[in-house]
């Protein structure tokens, strides 16, 4: 009997070795917390294989559909589109371990670049790194009815904003900077632009990729045209896009930053 009671402690105790490594393997996840289960993502970049060459020509885009367009019929916040010359925008997304990568081919009638900081044609990524962004962590601004301004986002929702003719910056709760170790080219054409940019994964406040892992994104767009008007100035004009329907209009013109209505974004190895 006394043999019997000491082989089920030991069997015990082995349990229990296992189940703390277990659980000590998922805590480990690249240092940030499992958002594991089965979502209904919108949003798939492609994995790729080999890093493309970023030279603005896209020759290894050809392969893949665009993961979002912008142009007329796409949801104007404000402003207007009037044709698809005044623009026509397909971007491209795409991952490895170290870089995410974009690029973008433009049919724009007007790309501004002489022009102060936020008067530039740009493309913002809006990310909820650990996708989980609730109703409830904005609730009380929500309900005073004022916009979601950066000051009240949650540490791991940020935007990143893309401006092919300028560079690439991060806008926190608390800081706005520079990802100074972009490699990018902008391609000017007779039609618009071409752009390419890889973007440090480590450069992403809470960012990281794998197989099966999920983020909250979309994306918003800004075309700004300049213009001549009635009396002869030279103005500039801007239309506001969203890939999200469910984002409302914020009072500057562009979706405000509802971060838990992001669509799901899934990094699959395909």
């Amino acid at each position: 009997m006394k043999r019997k009671s000491f082989w089920f402690l030991v069997s015990l105790i082995i349990v229990g070795l296992l189940s703390g490594c277990l659980l000590k393997e998922d805590e480990a996840n690249n240092g940030e917390p499992s958002n594991g289960g089965e979502v209904e993502a919108h949003w798939f970049p492609v994995y790729l294989t080999e890093a493309p060459t970023i030279n603005g020509r896209l020759t290894e885009w050809g392969a893949y559909e665009p993961i979002v367009t912008f142009g007329p019929d796409s949801r104007i916040l404000s402003g207007s589109i009037d044709s698809a010359d005044d623009l026509t925008l397909k971007v491209w997304m795409g991952w490895d371990y170290d870089y995410l990568y974009l690029a973008i081919e433009a049919i724009d009638d007007s790309v501004p670049t002489d022009v102060g900081y936020w008067d530039h044609d740009d493309i913002r990524l809006m990310i909820d790194a650990l996708n989980d962004s609730t109703f409830e962590e904005y609730a009380e601004i929500f309900e005073s009815g004022n916009p979601i301004t950066w000051d009240y986002w949650q540490d791991d929702d940020y935007r990143v904003v893309i401006q092919p003719a300028n560079g690439v910056a991060v806008q926190t709760k608390d800081a706005f900077y520079w990802v100074n170790k972009v490699e990018a080219v902008f391609v000017p054409t007779d039609k618009g632009y071409t752009y390419e940019v890889a973007i440090p994964v480590s450069s992403l406040p809470y960012f990281w990729v794998g197989d099966g892992h999920v983020i909250g994104l979309d994306f918003k767009a800004c075309d700004v045209d300049q213009v001549v008007n009635q009396d002869g100035n030279t103005v500039l004009t801007k239309a506001h896009m969203a890939s999200n329907d469910d984002l409302p209009v914020s009072p500057w013109g562009d979706a405000d930053y509802h971060f838990w209505k992001l669509h799901k974004c899934k990094f699959e190895i395909k």
